[in-house]
């Protein structure tokens, strides 16, 4: 059943995005069939006596309940099948990654991180838990449970010099994220490009224990897309805090 209903929403995105996305959503059956490929053993959610590949779960549930509209799921990707673009700085202030794209673009990511102040911010707090509902009306990512001590203040991208356009609510209601270091399946700011070379892929990491999350935010060389987020629950029950963590 699970499997069907799975073919039944690839069929619909491949036929909603041929003309638009199709180089995309060709490379996402490549990195679909690699994770396939890529076993890790995990519980079925319909039935605990069945193991499956959690790293394909992980996928078949992202396609089925975190990704803004149908199409956006011609952007997930196996990130081993992708090239890394070159950090070139990382303090707990900014991240840095400078590079050439293999169409010979340079590109330059700068995200500048900074204090949270809950002053500056509209905060609906659960009367109950005690537990922060909202933050400037946006779910967040990394503080629903309060502990909001950093924030990401902007995100900068270049193409040859080009800023790329980026609103702020691509990136403002992710809370303290990962900049620096790699801990187990906690990484610092990775960007990507795809197979294609006509897309970035910027990967954060962020929040810790129950707040934990991860999120990718996908650009073209003009404008930010769309991005996908996972927070604790989807993660915890695919066993994704590892170090060969896939994800999206």
């Amino acid at each position: 059943m699970i499997h069907s209903r799975f073919c039944a929403v690839v069929f619909a995105i491949l036929s909603c995005c041929f003309n638009s996305l199709a180089q995309d959503c060709e490379e996402f059956q490549r990195h679909l069939q690699s994770i396939d490929t890529t076993f890790f053993p995990g519980r079925s959610q319909t039935n605990w006596d069945s193991i499956v590949n959690a790293n394909r779960a992980f996928v078949d549930y992202t396609i089925e309940k975190l990704l803004d509209k149908p199409s956006d799921s011609c952007f997930i990707s196996n990130r081993n099948l992708l090239r890394k673009l070159k950090d070139v700085h990382c303090d707990d202030q900014k991240t840095v990654i400078q590079d050439t794209l293999t169409k010979g673009e340079a590109i330059k990511v700068m995200l500048i991180a900074g204090k949270f102040d809950p002053n500056k911010h509209s905060i609906k707090i659960n009367k109950e838990s005690s537990f922060f509902e909202s933050v400037d009306g946006a779910f967040p990512f990394g503080g629903q449970y309060g502990g909001i001590e950093v924030k990401i203040e902007q995100i900068r991208i270049t193409i040859d010099g080009k800023p790329l356009q980026i609103p702020k609510k691509s990136y403002g209601n992710l809370y303290n994220p990962s900049l620096c270091g790699h801990t187990s399946f906690v990484r610092s700011i990775e960007v990507y490009e795809s197979l294609s070379g006509d897309y970035i892929y910027l990967y954060i990491f962020g929040g810790n224990a129950a707040s934990t999350y991860f999120a990718k935010l996908i650009f073209d060389k003009t404008q930010f897309l769309t991005k996908i987020v996972s927070d604790y629950y989807p993660m915890s029950i695919h066993g994704s805090f590892r170090a060969d963590f896939i994800g999206y």
